[in-house]
């Protein structure tokens, strides 16, 4: 029954629910109008953080990978280390850039040379690519003193530098040691005091020999002789000596010759490669660093010392032969058939030059039939009534005979017995040795050598006042002087 008031009040409501909807969605769009909302250009300097926190959490996971057996061997040597590697190796957890995408697993990697320079021994390069933005970073590792493994990252920065953008974030957030050992290609020993090569002639404490005797004239005072310079430990080439001042000439009323001396310094090889070693506390070591001999203290280091053999057990299904079945079979049959013919007409009915007259036809046949020509009943003999004197000439046609078997049957008259294996899955247990490298803490040092090939020199000789030739070739006057003979 239709019901006027019912369905008012329904209409009423629904035009109600309509206003409000209409209402809400004004004040949203006032809401979203007026109301100023957060400036997120404050969030760019935690989006850069981000990508450096990235870019430092791949070179940290980097440099405790390359341990000496992973390092490259030769100079010039590369491997690369992309990120997709670095988290199937679960050297990291999964990141994201600042807009939450993951960054480029194949054009994220890190890549390690061997340089072995005189600051560093290898050249890192560290590349993170996320969506459009892309960076690098240089990192220098050696052996150092300081390092806690097998290698770590140099604390100066070397130079130069280099990054997409032209800015570089820092490449470790470790504290410098206060006992940095920086390898040079010469360093100098500090544990032994410097050998004076060429000493400080002094007229006071000078040998004189006795066929060198010291003037004493009251009118000749004795000149200052010149301090020659001290060599440095590695090779240099000899000294520049500054020539000492003439001395006063000697009265004239007698014949001088005067003291040149003419000072070497030690010549030695180039110094031969570092060579590391590795050693116990109870082991004796020199430490003292000479003039062909220096050493270094590289501290401890993270090394494989042994291997360990673990034992397990694995448990799977494997196919096997459990029993043998036998069940006999036909070894031969015999097939009856029943043979049924079949003719297909390959040509049509076609006269010939057969003629029969006479009452008495040949019979037809599938291949051959008679046809009326004509009837003759002038030839008729006695009554024609019963018998009429006919002419029939032949048609043929072609056929095509086919034999075919049907409703074949086999019979068995030979039976055979035969064993076939029977098959199951059946649970087999295995035993398994795997070889888990052992690691531990073990000191290293190194050292390298070179050889003196001329040891330190001084030659004297005498001559006359100011002798220009002795002094040009490197001769240096000493002050001393004495009479002629």
């Amino acid at each position: 029954m239709y019901n006027e008031n019912t369905d008012r009040k329904d209409f009423t409501l629904l035009k109600s629910f309509i206003l409000r909807l209409i209402l809400i969605i004004i004040f949203v769009v006032l809401l979203i109008w007026f109301v100023p909302w957060p400036d997120m250009s404050g969030l760019a300097p935690l989006q850069e953080q981000i990508f450096n926190n990235n870019i430092n959490a791949m070179k940290e996971a980097a440099i405790d990978y390359y341990t000496t057996e992973r390092l490259p061997e030769n100079v010039g040597d590369k491997k690369t280390l992309t990120l997709q590697q670095m988290l199937d190796l679960k050297l990291l957890v999964p990141f994201v850039d600042k807009n939450g995408n993951t960054c480029s697993m194949t054009e994220s990697y890190v890549t390690i040379e061997k340089v072995d320079s005189d600051l560093y021994n290898y050249k890192m390069k560290v590349n993170l690519k996320c969506s459009d933005k892309e960076e690098y970073i240089y990192v220098y590792l050696g052996c150092y003193s300081y390092c806690e493994g097998e290698i770590c990252e140099k604390q100066e920065e070397p130079e130069p530098t280099a990054a997409s953008n032209g800015s570089k974030p820092k490449a470790s957030s470790k504290p410098k040691p206060t006992s940095t050992v920086k390898p040079t290609n010469y360093p100098r020993p500090t544990t032994n005091p410097k050998p004076t090569v060429n000493p400080t002639p002094t007229p006071t404490i000078a040998p004189t020999p006795s066929n060198r005797p010291t003037p004493t004239p009251s009118n000749n005072p004795t000149p200052t002789p010149t301090t020659a310079p001290t060599p440095t430990n590695h090779p240099t080439p000899t000294p520049t000596t500054k020539p000492t001042p003439t001395p006063t000439q000697p009265p004239k009323n007698k014949n001088y010759e005067y003291e040149y001396k003419k000072s070497t310094s030690a010549q030695y090889s180039e110094w031969s490669g570092w060579k590391v070693w590795s050693y116990k506390d109870t082991d004796v070591v020199n430490w003292n660093n000479t003039n062909t001999y220096q050493i270094e203290d590289l501290g401890a280091k993270k090394v494989q010392v042994g291997t360990r053999i673990n034992t397990g057990y694995l448990k799977r299904k494997e196919l096997q032969q459990v029993d043998t079945l036998n069940y006999q079979v036909c070894a031969n049959y015999t097939y009856i058939a029943d043979v049924s013919t079949l003719y297909t007409i390959t040509s049509d009915w076609e006269y010939t030059n057969n003629y029969y007259r006479g009452y008495n036809p040949p019979e037809d046949t599938m291949t051959s039939r008679w046809i009326i020509q004509d009837a003759k009943v002038e030839y008729c003999e006695g009554n024609c009534t019963n018998r009429i004197y006919t002419v029939y000439r032949q048609q043929v046609r072609s056929i095509q005979k086919t034999t075919q078997a049907t409703n074949v049957t086999a019979t068995c008259t030979s039976i055979q017995t035969k064993a076939v294996p029977v098959y199951a899955n059946v649970l087999k247990t295995e035993k398994y040795t795997t070889e888990e490298p052992l690691y531990g803490y073990k000191k290293f040092y190194r050292d390298r050598t070179r050889t003196l090939l001329q040891a330190a020199s001084t030659k004297y000789t005498w001559s006359t006042y100011n002798n220009q030739t002795l002094l040009s070739q490197g001769w240096v006057a000493t002050g001393e002087y004495r009479e002629k003979k």
